[in-house]
């Protein structure tokens, strides 16, 4: 299996957050794309490259591919350098603005022309401005994608329905239908589909026959509009997950951070505390050894 990326937006709305916000807190984020941004001082695609690197499911980081555009390209690369990334996996599908983006889905395709071997595996695509709740595992989630014959996609309940894309699923958790941002009243699903997808290898050579059907630029551009279209030809298996973080705009950013540092805070007091632990066993250990010698020492001043 490979993994992709989706990079290439532009984020215009976090940085027009970041523009319009008086304190200049956050200025320093400007012009940095979504998934380098820091959350506990530490970029969202890091997360992504340590659970692929650390799940025992990848060879390394000659499996990690990121697509982005011409802008940002050199800090991808850049990136990509430092964490021993091969230089040719960061692509750049070309564009310079927003108003000139291929959209998502064109992205995709645009690998799968670039890099044969994508086609020839299994393929796990991510949201560059995504991650998940504590809940989510990749190693699981890897693992049932194995086990099972279908592709696969994460869901979590939402009332909000206007804005994400809302599944519809049988009871065997397969998808029937797929919904761009539905009104409440036009399904009883409350099913979110974050930007995650396993795609099997015999599947992707769909992705092309969808896009040579679209006739305009938003079904080529959320990943969303693909799985309508997609879950009538190719299986699909809905697998849950207690929700995601999903960096919009500032707001959702601030959030965002603000949890990975409670979180960071957390991991640093455990360790802390196990540390005390671990020296306070020494500490016991030492003078029960010591009690033993003075012991041997009495027993053996009074013969």
């Amino acid at each position: 299996m490979k993994i992709l990326v989706l990079a290439a937006g532009y984020g215009t709305r976090l940085e027009t957050g970041i523009r319009e916000d008086t304190s200049g807190t956050f200025k320093h984020l400007i012009g940095v794309p979504k998934p380098l941004v820091p959350l506990a001082s530490k970029p969202l695609i890091d997360y992504w490259l340590d659970d692929c690197l650390t799940c025992g499911k990848f060879a390394g980081p000659q499996d990690f591919y990121v697509v982005c555009n011409g802008k940002n390209h050199f800090m991808f690369a850049e990136w990509a350098r430092e964490r021993s990334i091969p230089e040719e996996n960061i692509f750049c599908d070309g564009t310079e603005s927003n108003d000139g983006r291929l959209g998502a889905i064109a992205d995709i395709q645009l690998m799968l022309d670039n890099y044969p071997v994508m086609m020839q595996n299994d393929l796990m695509i991510i949201g560059g401005d995504t991650l998940f709740f504590e809940d989510f595992v990749l190693a699981n989630v890897i693992e049932t994608f194995q086990a099972r014959n279908d592709n696969l996609v994460l869901w979590y309940f939402t009332e909000e329905t206007k804005k994400t894309g809302i599944l519809e699923t049988d009871d065997r958790s397969i998808i029937t239908a797929a919904l761009e941002k539905p009104d409440p009243s036009e399904t009883v699903s409350r099913k979110a589909c974050p930007c995650f997808y396993m795609y099997r290898s015999a599947t992707l050579p769909l992705i092309k026959l969808y896009l040579d059907q679209c006739t305009e630029q938003k079904e080529r551009d959320a990943p969303g509009h693909l799985l309508p279209w997609l879950c009538g030809k190719s299986p699909i298996f809905a697998y849950r997950v207690q929700g995601r973080f999903d960096i919009g705009g500032l707001e959702s950013y601030i959030e965002a951070n603000e949890c990975f540092q409670a979180r960071r805070n957390k991991k640093k007091k455990l360790k802390k505390l196990k540390m005390v632990a671990a020296a306070a066993a020494i500490a016991a250990a030492l003078t029960a050894i010591a009690f033993v010698w003075h012991r041997r020492g009495q027993r053996k001043h009074l013969s």
